[in-house]
């Protein structure tokens, strides 16, 4: 997870936040944000779309180049992640489809 450390790190110095100001801001400790942006720690999906939203910057942007394939259909962009680069091999697509709904029903939950 070394590469989307180093681009929360990247996007975080863009927007002028320092470590603890932003780890403040989303509620962890300084270290454990340290420790992520160094590829010392998983990040989990909540954290990213938490940072995500903090930062202004599409999820997909945190995910290399390497591990993503980017595609159009019907002028809709689609974005297709390399499920070993994320530790999904032995999970269906039914599985990831369903995991994403799961967190976008609770996305929605969060902002009423």
């Amino acid at each position: 997870m070394k590469e989307i450390g180093e681009k929360i790190r990247e996007f975080r110095n863009e927007k002028g936040l320092s470590i603890r100001e932003m780890s403040k801001r989303l509620g962890i400790s300084h270290s454990y944000l340290s420790r992520m942006e160094l590829g010392e720690r998983e990040i989990n999906s909540k954290i990213l779309a938490d940072i995500s939203s903090l930062l202004d910057v599409p999820i997909e942007e945190f995910y290399p180049e390497s591990h993503t394939q980017k595609m159009s259909i019907n002028d809709e962009k689609v974005i297709v992640l390399d499920k070993r680069s994320l530790d999904l091999e032995n999970y269906s697509e039914e599985q990831i489809i369903e995991w994403i709904k799961l967190g976008k029903e609770a996305a929605k939950q969060q902002e009423k």
